[in-house]
């Protein structure tokens, strides 16, 4: 019996040092989440608009919308890396006419203490992935990207934030010719990120 409970403990203290501890991270919804026009900074929504973080246009006007997220990871620094990074984020669904559309996830190389207007035209920063969706995809829908690299390379700075921003590629490059909404939202508490130390 207690050879049993040895060898139990034994299981637990290896997974651990194997897997490690896993953490979810969550940003303030009303500081670290905004959304809005990358070519008009009147149009400036900090923790989104009613819809969530759009991504696109939100109405008739040729905005081209982009979304901020931001994250607090100062409480890794001692640390100086983890094991791996994953964001999360759901999306509502896509609208306008288009029956697909792509998205351009990024990274930001410098260090976002607030976010603010300007970071919707930031140019200092780094493409990460693009993602498509479609309008026969069941909704809401939740992706994954991972980001350990992006995350490591944050903290080897000494950033006590990670920061990224989401576009909408069709939107960027042809803008609103249609005068309708378009383009899709994120789901603002959908926002995580999941570190295994």
């Amino acid at each position: 019996m207690i050879f049993r409970k040895l060898f139990f403990y034994f299981l637990m203290i290896t997974a651990f040092m194997v897997y490690g501890k896993s953490i979810t991270v969550s940003p303030d919804l009303k500081k670290d989440l905004a959304c809005g026009s990358s070519i008009c900074p009147q149009v400036w929504n900090p923790s989104g608009i009613q819809a969530g973080l759009w991504i696109g246009h939100a109405n008739q006007f040729d905005h081209r919308y982009r979304a901020l997220l931001r994250f607090d990871i100062r409480r890794f620094l001692i640390a100086g890396n983890v094991k791996k990074a994953i964001l999360k984020f759901s999306l509502r669904g896509i609208y306008g006419k288009q029956s697909k559309r792509k998205f351009k996830l990024q990274c930001f190389t410098t260090e976002k203490m607030l976010m603010g207007f300007n970071d919707l035209a930031d140019i200092r920063v780094k493409n990460l992935k693009d993602f498509i969706l479609k309008r026969k995809m069941k909704y809401p829908v939740t992706l994954s990207f991972d980001i350990t690299s992006e995350f490591n390379s944050a903290l080897y700075k000494g950033f006590g934030s990670c920061s990224f921003r989401i576009l909408d590629l069709w939107a960027e490059k042809y803008g609103n010719p249609e005068n309708i909404g378009a383009g899709t939202a994120i789901i603002p508490d959908s926002v995580k990120l999941y570190i295994t130390e």
